[in-house]
């Protein structure tokens, strides 16, 4: 498991810094607290970097392929200042369609860290309060989990770090 406090300091604030200087907004209190609550009901805060069932999640968000691979053909082509902040935080040979440069959500935690966020960020809805765990919880049911996922906004509640 991750300490909680390195998470956030060494991980989750200094990525969400580094798009925000290509798009100002992307870094927030919100944001790092969500991303936490995020990583602690996905994925025990790193305990688990593939999904224990033999389902597709990756990382410690728990993000799938596909929805790595939408978030670069519908955000980020759209959004090429963000595109490339998070280029600058993959290997120079990164290829999105190239199976090997998946293997970024399991072992680089800035760039999962990038996708996850971007994720959130995409949709209208700004994000809720930093103290709001619940509406954190239903957020992330609804914008990253998704009502069809198993995740529930009780466990989001319930294994939320902070």
């Amino acid at each position: 498991m991750i300490n909680v406090n390195d998470l956030r300091l060494h991980v989750i604030r200094p990525t969400l810094q580094h798009l925000d200087k290509y798009k100002p907004g992307i870094w927030s209190q919100k944001a790092e607290n969500i991303l936490l609550g995020i990583a602690a009901v996905e994925s025990d805060l790193g305990t688990k970097l593939v999904q224990y069932d033999g389902g597709p999640g990756a990382g410690i968000y728990q993000i799938e392929p596909s929805t790595n691979l939408d978030i670069w053909e519908s955000v980020l082509s759209y959004h090429p200042e963000l595109e490339q902040a998070v280029m600058a935080l993959v290997p120079a040979d990164f290829d999105i369609h190239n199976v090997e440069s998946q293997s970024q959500l399991i072992t680089n935690l800035a760039y999962q860290t990038a996708i996850a966020r971007i994720q959130l960020w995409r949709w209208k809805p700004a994000l809720p309060d930093s103290n709001d765990v619940a509406g954190q919880a239903k957020y992330w049911k609804t914008y990253f989990n998704s009502v069809d996922g198993k995740g529930t906004v009780e466990k989001f509640v319930a294994k939320y770090p902070l």
